[in-house]
């Protein structure tokens, strides 16, 4: 199996080559010696920023999940449709069984996503620079997009990174909600 973007060895690299090109780019360094200098916010910022490195190949694995999870959607339906006209059956227990089974396939094969549409918006590029915005600002810190855009331009040195983009991605999101839920999975500041 070829490595992927979870593979230890992977990251390191990467790690190396985000540090060298931060000597490179005056601004992106400001940025990231803010954002590292919140002991509980440097280490996630480096993995949002790894993500965003990464997302083209993470949302690949994420619809190929989803595709291979459609005969499961099938079964967990069956087995709910089957667990509720056999509702006075004596193998009850049995039906019930399938259905919470099939239905935890389910779960386990799609992760948090619903439908392939909703995996390609999180494991967008630009999703991951919208989560590190609001997470800096739930920790008292402004990153704009020009900041933003210096961080992506290290983080992923080979894709273009375009300032207006970044800018245009994040004035679409909910920023509150984003913040919100930034602050729920991290923890209060």
């Amino acid at each position: 199996m070829a490595p992927g973007p979870s593979d230890p060895d992977v990251i390191s690299a990467w790690l190396q080559q985000f540090r060298g090109n931060l000597r490179g780019h005056p601004g992106a360094e400001r940025a990231w010696r803010r954002l590292a200098a919140v002991p509980e916010l440097g280490p996630h910022a480096l993995w949002l920023l790894y993500q965003h490195a990464n997302g083209a190949l993470i949302a690949a694995r994420a619809e190929d999940r989803i595709r291979a999870a459609r005969p499961l959607v099938r079964s967990a339906q069956r087995a709910a449709r089957v667990a509720a006209e056999r509702q006075g059956s004596r193998r009850l227990v049995m039906f019930a069984k399938r259905h919470a089974g099939a239905s935890d396939a389910l779960e386990r094969a799609l992760g948090p996503f619903p439908n392939s549409r909703a995996a390609r918006w999180h494991y967008h590029p630009q999703h991951y620079l919208g989560e590190l915005r609001a997470l800096a600002a739930a920790y008292g810190l402004r990153l704009g997009p020009k900041s933003l855009a210096a961080l992506a331009a290290c983080a992923s040195p080979g894709a273009p990174v375009d300032e207006g983009s970044i800018r245009r991605f994040l004035r679409s999101a909910e920023s509150g909600d984003r913040a919100r839920l930034v602050r729920s999975i991290f923890g209060p500041t």
